[in-house]
């Protein structure tokens, strides 16, 4: 048997917390003397135990939140805590959690037997995962990008379409960056054409209105011929976007960089002239 102690441990708070289980033990640690191999043999297990339960509430945050976000399967359940366990230290935990519920059954590996977790808890863990591990590539891109400075302000959707797809190309979601590109210059396009009276300006006629627009911010001095091309490319992968996601993803998608680039010097030429 394994004896508690008042001595209050993180690993086995955690381990106590973690499950409407788990949480009928006793929130003290089993006593081991500091010096004995026991406790250093002790160390491992607990350690494990702690990954594998905080593995397992991140996952259960995940499926969480795709239960409410998601139409795909929910994530299946992976850790690697326990792969170095022995026979003997799985027959550890399970008598430990057995002598909690005399006769539970099927409970290891899960180490659950009902969904009564709160729901806040585990999503808050799966967020707080998410969000640290895209950090660094947030901070890398943010890092990356040059300042703007306008000489005419541009209207609020302009201003709101440009932030949002600030935030989403800095966190990775790609096909919403893709769009927002392009609800960017669509609308800039319609407030520089309209401001200044170039839609009566006589352009070539194509299917495309926002094509059109480029023509006319062309045609009356406030967007370089060197732009064109750009604006199109942003028009482009917006469309793919949302239109033909295979294709945003063969062409479009690891150049997410270049279209941001586009869109920003576009703008740029627009509201500088």
């Amino acid at each position: 048997p394994i004896l508690p102690r008042t001595t209050r441990d993180p690993a086995w708070q955690i381990f106590c917390q973690t499950t409407p289980l788990l949480r009928r033990l006793p929130t003290t640690k089993p006593e081991f003397p500091a010096s004995s191999p026991c406790e250093r043999e002790n160390a491992f297990f607990w350690e494990s135990v702690n990954k594998y339960l905080s593995d397992f509430k991140v996952h259960d945050g995940r499926e969480q939140v795709a239960e409410r976000v998601s139409l795909s399967k929910s994530p299946s359940f992976k850790s690697d805590a326990l792969d170095r366990f022995s026979p003997e230290d799985f027959l550890r935990l399970r008598r430990l959690i057995e002598c909690v519920l005399p006769g539970a059954q099927g409970i290891f590996p899960q180490l659950r037997i009902a969904p009564e977790l709160a729901d806040e808890d585990s999503i808050d863990a799966a967020f707080t995962v998410e969000v640290l591990g895209k950090l660094p590539k947030v901070i890398d891109r943010a890092t990356c990008l040059d300042q703007m400075s306008l000489d005419q302000l541009p209207n609020v959707d302009v201003k709101f379409y440009f932030e949002e797809a600030h935030r989403c190309y800095l966190y990775g979601f790609n096909v919403a960056c893709a769009v927002l590109c392009r609800a960017i210059l669509a609308s800039a396009l319609d407030e520089i054409c309209k401001k200044f009276g170039l839609t009566s300006i006589a352009v070539p006629r194509s299917d495309s209105e926002f094509e059109v627009l480029v023509d006319q911010a062309i045609a009356g001095g406030h967007l370089q011929v060197v732009q064109k091309k750009s604006a199109i490319d942003v028009r482009n992968a917006g469309n793919d976007a949302i239109h033909r996601l295979s294709k945003f993803k063969r062409q479009w998608e690891n150049k997410l960089d270049e279209v941001l680039e586009k869109t920003r010097k576009t703008l740029l030429d627009l509201y500088t002239h």
